[in-house]
């Protein structure tokens, strides 16, 4: 009766379980599917839980990453990407010249800044050939290739500069001219609602107008592209230039210098040298007329002077001048047409430029061959901590580490640098240089500091191989090891194993915890990350104390004075509190007089023994002996007691 009695309560809580279950299951309110279905030619497939279209992976992230949502592939042509979580996303991808997707208003997809949070349906279709474009307030720029900066503007009104790719610009009707700023590019390819332009490169830099009256949306592409990268038709050659020679010669500087866009000398070789002088036919360059003009473009190669006055054809040609044009170090000149021009320039005392510094982490050997061997950082990697002025105050580290481990900094003559070079675990940073020059280690760990010189710089460092050591300082622990079961940050661990004075309480406590156990050699064991000063040297180091790992580490100490005891434990008093633990040890060598044990936690301990009480058992001869003995006692006794009997019954007679 009691046993269904108890079934009939269970049955009963499993049904109310399963009638509460599905009322406390969380479902996102907001979940939504993305389904995309692709026109003849085009591939929908899944990729490492990517949707794809052609291969390119299809992002609901500018980081790249779709993986927030279930990929689920129909068909070659059909897929979606549903996402439970809620979370929003903003559909991306990078193959707008191969293909475009289009969602069912026609609007283009890879232009699209909404945030998408609901179900929605796109179409994928061949860039050349769109067939859903429809009106949409406001329209899009987007780039191909590099490109300076582009601005436009309705009719006669005021140029506004378009700063970002798939940007979107208030919409107005009238004609719209766009233009790019500083074009030095060879041609130039315009797509206006995927209908491709060409564009004459001089039509091109005083701008492109088209009328955008009874249309609320336009979408425009640019290229550009100079004559060597240009993969298209060759670019349209205005048939009236005509060649000119150049004569040039910079002092303390190297500076660039383009005709109408092509380029008169690529950049010198001689690295180091402040007289650069060269003569120079360029083909094709521009006008010789002296009625007519040509544009010169200067830029100084970066980290070089800048020159602020040119004297071409013994004219000079300075900020202020209406044919002078300065945006930041680059001077744009316009000049009378002429067979060959002269080209004289001193880099401006008064302005310094500033400096690189570059360098290669370990990641960076997967392109070994593109630097110099001195400078890959293997075992090790490095990054600009701060940067400080000449008057201490900190100012904006640009800094960066690119994916290939090449790191790169811009830094003003004169300025602080403050760098960190860490080594990889199990390695030593023995040596460290900027441009051969050995660096001094600060108070930080693993920082250096440096003022920027009147060049560029380059850093060396060489990362040993290095173990893990114990150091005792104890006339009880002769030596020892560690063999760390999770790997450091960096560096090495160094074990340092020492005596301590401790009071009577202490003394106490350890007692107490030992519970039967004869406590002695009371020992101070702390672990240490070390990291050496950019030499050789395990005496000069930085040190980072630990005082738990997240693993166990197997300590071995070899005891100056032997054990005699049978049982061993080690007694640890916990960071040095009021807690106390027993850890039984894993070996005791004898002979070499070593204990062995694991810990994760470095602090107070002491060495415990108990001897274990013995019992004495006899040999296995002396039982035969008293076996027998007790044999013969007992036939003895046996015949002495029958013969008594025997006499009493005789006297009884």
């Amino acid at each position: 009766m009691r046993k269904t009695k108890l079934v009939a309560v269970l049955l009963a809580i499993a049904l109310i379980l399963n009638m509460v279950a599905p009322l406390v299951k969380v479902v996102a309110t907001t979940a939504y599917t993305l389904t995309f279905t692709a026109a003849s030619g085009h591939v929908i497939a899944e990729e490492g839980g990517h949707l794809t279209i052609d291969g390119q992976i299809v992002d609901l992230r500018d980081s790249g990453d779709n993986n927030i949502g279930e990929v689920n592939i129909e068909s070659g042509t059909a897929g979606s990407i549903t996402v439970t979580d809620g979370t929003p996303g903003v559909l991306n991808y990078n193959s707008a010249d191969q293909f475009t997707i289009y969602d069912t208003n026609g609007h283009v997809a890879y232009v699209m800044n909404t945030e998408l949070n609901s179900d929605t349906v796109f179409i994928v279709e061949d860039f050349e050939e769109p067939s859903h474009v429809d009106n949409q307030a406001g329209f899009n720029v987007r780039y191909l290739g590099t490109a300076g900066d582009v601005w436009y503007k309705f009719g006669s009104g005021e140029e506004i500069k378009i700063s970002e790719d798939a940007q979107d610009i208030p919409i107005s009707t009238g004609a719209m001219t766009i233009r790019v700023g500083d074009v030095t590019l060879g041609a130039a390819i315009l797509r206006i609602n995927g209908t491709q332009q060409d564009v004459d490169r001089d039509a091109f830099k005083a701008g492109y107008t088209f009328d955008v009256v009874d249309t609320d949306r336009v979408e425009f592409e640019i290229e550009f592209c100079n004559e060597e990268e240009h993969t298209g038709e060759e670019p349209p050659v205005n048939a009236s230039f005509e060649d000119i020679d150049f004569d040039v010669e910079w002092t303390e500087t190297f500076t660039n210098i383009k005709i109408n866009g092509k380029d008169v000398v690529e950049e010198s070789s001689e690295f180091g040298k402040h007289t650069y002088a060269y003569t120079e036919t360029v083909p094709n360059a521009g006008t010789t007329n002296p009625d007519e003009t040509n544009v010169l473009r200067f830029q100084p190669r970066f980290g070089d002077g800048v020159v602020t006055e040119y004297i071409i054809n013994d004219v000079t040609y300075r900020e202020g001048m209406d044919s002078v044009s300065v945006e930041g170090d680059i001077y744009t000149v316009t000049v009378p047409g002429a067979v060959k021009y002269t080209i004289r320039g001193e880099a401006n005392p008064d302005i310094m430029p500033p400096k690189t510094i570059i360098w290669a982490n370990t990641d960076a050997n997967q392109n070994a061959d593109a630097f110099e061997e001195d400078m890959l950082l293997e075992h090790g990697s490095a990054r600009v901590i701060a940067i400080f002025n000449k008057d201490g105050q900190e100012v904006e580290n640009d800094a960066t580490v690119d994916e290939d481990g090449m790191g790169f900094a811009v830094v003003e003559p004169g300025n602080e640098v403050v760098f960190e070079f860490v080594p990889e675990y199990g390695y030593q940073l023995t040596s460290v240089k900027a441009n051969g020059f050995d660096l001094e280690p600060q108070d930080a760990i693993n920082q250096y500091t440096f003022i920027m010189p009147e060049t560029n710089v380059h850093f060396s460092a060489e990362f040993t191989k290095t173990d893990d050591i114990v150091k005792s300082n104890s006339d009880k622990v002769s030596s020892g090891s560690i063999k760390l079961g999770n790997k450091l940050e960096g560096g090495s661990a160094q074990l340092s194993v020492s005596n301590v004075e401790l009071s009577a309480d202490k003394i106490k406590g350890f007692e107490n915890a030992a519970e039967g156990y004869t406590v002695s050699n009371y020992l101070d064991i702390d672990l240490y990350n070390v990291f050496y000063k950019g030499k050789d040297d395990e005496d000069d180091v930085w040190t980072d104390k630990i005082s738990e790992l997240e693993k166990e580490a197997t300590i071995s100490l070899k005891l100056a004075d032997g054990i005699t005891a049978d049982d061993i434990v080690i007694v640890h008093n916990i960071h040095d509190g009021e807690e106390y633990e027993i850890i039984k040890i894993d070996s005791y060598n004898a002979k070499t007089n070593t204990i062995t044990f694991k810990t994760k936690s470095f602090s107070g301990y002491a060495i415990a023994t108990k001897e274990t009480e013995k019992t004495s058992n006899p040999k296995t001869g002396d039982n035969i002996i008293i076996a027998s003995a007790v044999l013969v006692i007992a036939v003895i006794g046996t015949a002495l007691i029958s013969k008594a009997k025997s006499k009493k019954s005789t006297e009884n007679k």
